[in-house]
């Protein structure tokens, strides 16, 4: 197996689309489709000249929220070890696809190539979402 990884800093973001009731379309916001584009260039600057993998992929993101304002003392040491678990929206299947979608063509033809995935939602003091990917040897 291969395996690469990616850290998008900042606080992590779901996927969001917005039903027009009007028209009865959807369409995606400007703050996912600038989120989308800074996973792009975050991963290309990482991996330059990536050739994106044909075959089957495991997709694996860790998101790290950060440690709220009003946050007792008490509880900041241990909120600060990236091993707290965030258990509030956004959810699991949101914070994946805004990832998993903004690297099509880049990582991986078509995240349909994904048959194995897992996310994590954990509090910390550097909020950032670190993606790994995967993919058997042989494939580009």
């Amino acid at each position: 197996m291969r395996t690469i990884t990616c850290t998008i800093p900042g606080k992590p973001l779901a996927w969001q689309r917005v039903g027009n009731a009007k028209t009865g379309g959807h369409f995606v916001p400007k703050h996912t489709v600038s989120y989308q584009n800074l996973v792009k260039a975050v991963f290309a600057s990482t991996w330059p000249g990536f050739v994106p993998v044909t075959g089957p992929v495991a997709f694996h993101v860790v998101c790290y929220f950060p440690i709220p304002k009003s946050t007792p003392k008490k509880w900041l040491p241990e909120m600060s070890t990236d091993l707290y678990p965030y258990i509030k929206a956004p959810d699991f299947d949101n914070l994946a696809k805004i990832s998993a979608d903004a690297l099509n063509q880049i990582a991986y033809l078509d995240d349909k190539q994904i048959y194995d995935a897992s996310q994590k939602k954990f509090y910390s003091i550097r909020p950032r979402v670190e993606i790994t990917i995967s993919w058997m040897e042989g494939e580009p």
